[in-house]
This record gives C-alpha cells, structure tokens and sequence, in this order.
C-alpha cells in the first residue's frame, strides 16, 4: 500500500512539471518578438517632367539601413494629360496602364518593383544606384542585370535619387509608406503627395507631405509654409487618427474640410482632404 502511494505522489508531480514546463514554454512562445526597423534614415523626393502634352510627377521614399544601404524603395508617378488624365497613380492603374502590351516585362508597375527589388537586393548605396547604367532614353543598358526585367524610362527616378541624398531623416523607422491623391480643380488638378513613417508603436514618427498645383504643362508647389506645421502636428497620430482628423465645411464651396477652430490644427487654413484620403490608402 505504501509503495502505491509513492507511485500515486511520484506520478502527480510529473504530471505537475510536465503541465508548468509546457506552460512555461506555451508563454515563451507566445511573447511577441521586438520587431526590427524597417530603416534608420529615410528620405523623400520628387522630380517633374514638364512636356508639350502635360506634366509627369514621380515621387519616391528611400530607407537606409546603418552602413547606408538601401533597405526600401519605393517610386510611384502621377501623369497629367489634360481631359484625359486619369487620377490614379501609375501603379494603381496596373495593367490598366497599357505597357503591359507593349512589353512582354509587364506594366510599368511591374518594371518599377523590379527597380526597386533590383536596388534592395544588390544591398546598394544611393551613390552606387545613381550608377546604373541607362541608355541615352533613360532605359538600363542592354547587358545590365537590370534590362533582364526592367526597359522603362528611370531618368525621373535618378533625378529624384540625386535630390533625396541631402534629404535624409535620421531615426529608426517602421513602416515606411507613400500614398498620392488627385483632385480635380477649375484649372486643372491638384497633386498631393506624402512619405509616411511610424514607430515601433505605430505611430507616426516622420512624415513629408507635397503638393502642386498642376496646370496645362505646368506644376508649382504650393502650401508649403502649412505643410511643415501639418508634418509637426501629426506627429503621434495613428494612421487611423490622420484619416479621421475632425473638419468642418466653411459653406462658401471652396473650403469644405477646413481643421476644426478648436483643434489642435485650428490655426492652419488649408482643406484636409487630400491628408485624410492618403492615410486611408495606407
């Protein structure tokens, strides 16, 4: 009876160790690891292409790790064409876009990611991607690495590389982002774009916000003095918070998102619409 008992106790208690190990390690695995930044600098820049049939905007945001290597990129274009513009961007208009027609490489969405890829994988500089070889059209040289996936235009892009190296942010980033918005105005089209990066808490820690009045063949910048205090005031703001800033329409037909007066942005007298949309976007 005895020696049952022992059995009986020395059975217990494995069952008992058995169960506080297999919790402990069920915890272990269940805590959340620290995510990693995505980059330590970041950068944002444009460059504009003013021509006979309209203007072209292409935009970008660059992330660096510590040793200045590319760790994100990403380029988007806006094209302005008069009645036939088309407001979407020219990745969002993928095969809608109509290049995927014309080369068996894919649509000019395609091409860019592989630009991009192209830069994060090679782990290049800025300076090393601003050497990429291009044919006198702007198209990477036939026996490059880059042409197997890539035959579309990039001077846009270099320029805006060139321009984003003295452009920089110090600070670690988490989920850096771009987003446009386009609106249709009485003269032509207003171009809103945005570089937007958050914290390890997801919220916002660095945003670059540009916009330009587009008419005819012609882009001036506009809003810039509103948008460096719009950039300082967000900051953290969810994204979710960004695209539900409170607003009020002032009834003349013109400014029908104004920053409420009460606000913490009641002193800036700009519609926030085109904020609102491109944090609903990301």
């Amino acid at each position: 009876m005895i020696y049952l008992k022992k059995v009986a106790l020395l059975l217990s208690f494995t069952m008992l160790l058995f169960c506080f190990t297999g919790c402990q390690s069920q915890q272990s695995s269940l805590k959340r690891e620290r995510p990693k930044p995505k980059a330590v600098s970041v950068g944002f820049a444009s460059a504009i292409e003013e021509t006979s049939q309209g203007v072209n905007v292409l935009y970008l945001g660059i992330g660096l790790d510590k040793d200045d290597k590319i760790t994100y990129i990403s380029i988007n274009q806006n094209e302005f064409k008069g009645d036939s513009t088309n407001i979407l961007s020219v990745k969002e208009q993928g095969n809608s876009y109509g290049l995927s027609y014309e080369s068996y490489k894919g649509d000019w969405r395609t091409q860019m990611e592989a630009f991009e890829i192209y830069a994060v994988g090679k782990a290049m500089t800025i300076d090393e991607l601003l050497k990429t070889e291009l044919d006198e059209n702007g198209i990477p040289a036939e026996n490059s690495d880059l042409f197997a996936a890539c035959e579309i235009d990039l001077s846009l892009a270099m320029e805006a590389l060139e321009k984003v190296k003295n452009n920089m942010y110090k600070g670690d980033i988490y989920s850096p982002a771009i987003s446009q918005y386009v609106t249709r105005t009485a003269d032509g089209f207003e171009l809103s774009i945005m570089l937007n990066t958050k914290d390890q808490n997801e919220r916002i820690k660095y945003v670059e916000i540009e916009q330009y009045d587009i008419t005819g063949s012609g882009a001036v910048r506009k809003n810039e003095e509103a948008l460096d205090v719009l950039e300082t005031r967000i900051l953290g703001l969810t994204n979710y918070e960004a695209a539900h800033i409170e607003t009020y329409d002032a009834g003349d037909g013109i400014n029908n998102s104004l920053p409420m007066k009460n606000s913490f942005l009641g002193d800036i007298s700009i519609n926030l619409n085109f904020l609102k949309e491109m944090y609903k976007k990301i």
